[in-house]
């Protein structure tokens, strides 16, 4: 996620699975947002983050077993 934070207004991030909640963060330009986790590979582990800059506001599955990719 580049090119939406300005120096007057953050994007808005809350990032979260069925398990845990990361909270809610205020990104502001050149700011980065990382989080760790373990996979249960007993279990699905799958983790969202809504996103939001200005009016704009989305929700984005950012990790879901079975579907990694590797860049």
């Amino acid at each position: 996620m580049n090119g939406l934070a300005t120096d007057k207004v953050p994007t808005r991030i809350h990032c979260y699975s069925k398990d845990d909640d990361l909270g809610a963060h205020l990104l502001w330009m050149k700011e980065e947002f990382r989080f760790e986790f373990t996979v249960d590979f007993w279990k699905k582990t799958q983790f969202w983050c809504d996103m939001g800059f200005g009016t704009n506001e989305r929700t984005v599955d950012v990790f879901q077993t079975g579907i990694e990719t590797h860049t």
